[in-house]
């Protein structure tokens, strides 16, 4: 019993830090060309423009045990640089994203 809550805190734990990550990262990137972005979290998986901005999304998105689980991050331009960003989902999940943001 002990083993099984020693793994809910850790995982708890590591959530928390993915999101504190992921908040960290997107701030760093705020005022930068979209070109740093896709250094840290790869090539976007989509792109859109709403109200005149374009909006790139990162998204992970997976099923289990019949609940899907998802991590989308969206870096809104201001211009050719990133003005704002927001991000959804499961933390366990952004952990692929947080640990591109780290490093």
């Amino acid at each position: 019993m002990r083993g099984l809550l020693a793994a809910v805190l850790l995982c708890l734990l590591v959530a928390g830090c993915a999101g504190e990550t992921i908040k960290k990262g997107m701030d760093g990137l705020l005022g930068q060309p979209l070109s740093a972005a896709v250094a840290r979290l790869g090539v976007p998986t989509d792109e859109r423009t709403i109200a005149g901005q374009k909006v790139y999304i990162w998204s992970t998105r997976d099923f289990y045990e019949g609940t899907e689980t998802k991590c989308q991050i969206r870096a809104i331009m201001n211009g050719n640089v990133i003005g704002s960003w927001d991000y959804e989902g499961n933390e366990g999940q952004c952990q692929r994203y947080a640990a591109r943001l780290r490093s």
